[in-house]
C-alpha cells in the first residue's frame, strides 16, 4: 500500500496568508488545479509545497488560465516552465509510475453537456458574458476537452500492456461524470452545471480491459465527493473561495491510500 495527498482549488488570490507548512501526510502530493491566476504566486506555492513532499504532481485548473486566454499555447508553456523551475511534475502529457501505481492526469476542461437540454449556443453566450471573454474561447475549450479525453484514452490503452502497473490513479481538474454532483440542487437548471466537467473523460474507462483504474481524483467542485461507481473511487478535496458555499476555513490535505 502507498499513499498520496490531494489538494485543489486553493484560490490563493483570495487568501494570501494560506500556510501549507507541516501539513503533509504522505510522500506524494497531487495538486488538482485552481491554485491561483498569478504565475509568480503559483511558482512560490509549488516551491513551498515541494519542500514538504518528496514529489509534487500538478495539473492546471481553469483559474490558472483566465488572465491569459485565449492564448492557451503560451499559457501552458509558461506552466511547463514553472513546474520545471520548481522541480514539480506537470502531469499534463506526462505519466508517472511509482511502485506499480500509474498517475495520469489532465485538466479535462468542459464538454458543455452535463445538462444536454441547455442549448449549446446559449451556453456559449452565457459563458462569454459570465467569464468576460471572447466567444472563441468556448470553441478552444471544446477542442481542448476533446484533446484531453483523447490523451487519457491513449494512456489507458498504454497501461493495459504494462504488467508492472497494477493500479491507475486518474487526476483531472474537472469532473468526469454528472452523477458526482447530482446530489447538489444548486445546479438544477443552472448554466453552471455545463462548466463543471467533461463527459468524454469517463468514456475512456471502456478501454480499461484489465480494470486497473481504481481511483479518480478531481477538483473544481467545491462540495465534497468520495464515492465508488462501477468499482472506481471518485474523490475530491477542494478548499474553495472565502465567503462562498463550500469554503473550508480550516483545510488539510486528504490522504488517499491505494493497494498495490
Amino acid at each position: 500500500m502507498i499513499s498520496f495527498d490531494i489538494i485543489s482549488d486553493l484560490h490563493l488570490a483570495h487568501d494570501t496568508d494560506f500556510d501549507w507548512d507541516n501539513q503533509a501526510t504522505s510522500p506524494i502530493c497531487v495538486v488538482l488545479g485552481d491554485v491561483c491566476r498569478d504565475r509568480e504566486q503559483l511558482r512560490c506555492f509549488l516551491r513551498t509545497v515541494k519542500k514538504q513532499y518528496h514529489s509534487v504532481l500538478y495539473i492546471d485548473g481553469n483559474e490558472e488560465h483566465k488572465d491569459l486566454w485565449p492564448d492557451f499555447r503560451n499559457s501552458y508553456q509558461d506552466i511547463y516552465d514553472i513546474c520545471a523551475d520548481t522541480e514539480c511534475v506537470f502531469l499534463h502529457d506526462n505519466m508517472v509510475v511509482v511502485n506499480g501505481i500509474a498517475f495520469i492526469g489532465t485538466n479535462g476542461w468542459w464538454s458543455w453537456d452535463f445538462d444536454p437540454s441547455i442549448d449549446r449556443d446559449q451556453m456559449h453566450q452565457w459563458f462569454a458574458d459570465s467569464y468576460r471573454c471572447p466567444q472563441e474561447v468556448a470553441d478552444l475549450i471544446t477542442r481542448m476537452a476533446e484533446t484531453d479525453a483523447a490523451y487519457l484514452a491513449n494512456c489507458i490503452k498504454r497501461v493495459q500492456t504494462m504488467p508492472d502497473v497494477r493500479h491507475v490513479v486518474v487526476a483531472s481538474h474537472t469532473l468526469p461524470r454528472r452523477e458526482l454532483i447530482e446530489h447538489d440542487p444548486s445546479f438544477q437548471g443552472d448554466y453552471r452545471v455545463n462548466v463543471m466537467g467533461n463527459t468524454l473523460m469517463s468514456g475512456v474507462l471502456s478501454l480499461d480491459r484489465e480494470r486497473k483504474v481504481k481511483t479518480w481524483c478531481f477538483g473544481h467542485y467545491h462540495g465534497t465527493v468520495d464515492q465508488v461507481i462501477d468499482g472506481v473511487r471518485y474523490v475530491n478535496n477542494c478548499r474553495g473561495r472565502p465567503s462562498t458555499p463550500g469554503f473550508r476555513s480550516v483545510y488539510f490535505p486528504k490522504r488517499i491510500e491505494v493497494e498495490i
